[in-house]
């Protein structure tokens, strides 16, 4: 009995789910997403409710990780911005300190 279902390759499902398809390798790998079908010759096929399925779990994690990648640069910038104030402070005193005294 043939398979109707349409089944993707590792790269069109990448494309699909917007990663690599390395990505898709290593969390197989990990145990994050269920297995493939594989051809006869090893080759990875997914089906559409699989990735529908994994963009579905995905949702959260996409959603949590860049409010926490988000707060590591914001760090990083308001401190670059207080070292530029700082720094354009004492250029601006400096000379005028040096002058008075």
């Amino acid at each position: 009995m043939q398979d109707d279902k349409k089944w993707y390759t590792i790269s069109e499902a990448a494309k699909y789910l917007g990663v690599s398809p390395d990505t898709l390798r290593r969390w197989e790998k990990a145990g994050k997403i269920s297995a493939p079908k594989r051809t006869a010759g090893g080759a990875r096929r997914y089906s559409k409710e699989l990735l529908d399925e994994i963009l579905g779990e995905g949702k959260e994690e996409k959603i949590s990780q860049p409010k926490k990648k988000a707060q590591a640069p914001a760090k990083k910038t308001s401190f670059l911005i207080g070292l530029i104030v700082l720094i354009i402070t004492l250029a601006i005193l400096l000379p005028i300190l040096f002058f008075l005294f």
